[in-house]
């Protein structure tokens, strides 16, 4: 299984956009999306939290992008994990290529 770890804050207008990108494609993967959203005002972790695939959890006040990412890796399953941008600047189309390439290296980084 694969995990993706997703900070967000202020991301509902993106959100959605982007988990359907993600089960597009990998819908021939085991995977499951983190969202760690640090407590939107915006309503954020409402969405995401009714999303398939994704495991969301609203920290109680904003306390920054690392923390995020360190709290995901506490709550992911998968064997491999990722960790994407909410706001698209990561495109979910390049992820397989990605996952691929984890068969023969302990660490993958994208960069745009």
């Amino acid at each position: 299984m694969i995990s993706i770890i997703v900070p967000t804050y202020n991301e509902a207008g993106n959100i959605k956009e982007l988990v359907k990108q993600i089960g597009t494609v990998l819908k021939s993967m085991r995977y499951e999306v983190i969202v760690i959203d640090d407590d939107s005002p915006d309503g954020t972790y409402k969405i995401a939290r009714s999303l398939p695939k994704v495991r969301a959890f609203c920290r109680k006040r904003k306390r920054g992008l690392s923390s995020a990412v360190i709290d995901g890796f506490s709550h992911a399953k998968g064997e491999h994990i990722l960790v994407m941008d909410a706001d698209l600047s990561h495109p979910p189309k390049y992820l397989p290529k990605l996952i691929d390439r984890l068969k023969d290296h302990d660490l993958v980084i994208g960069s745009r």
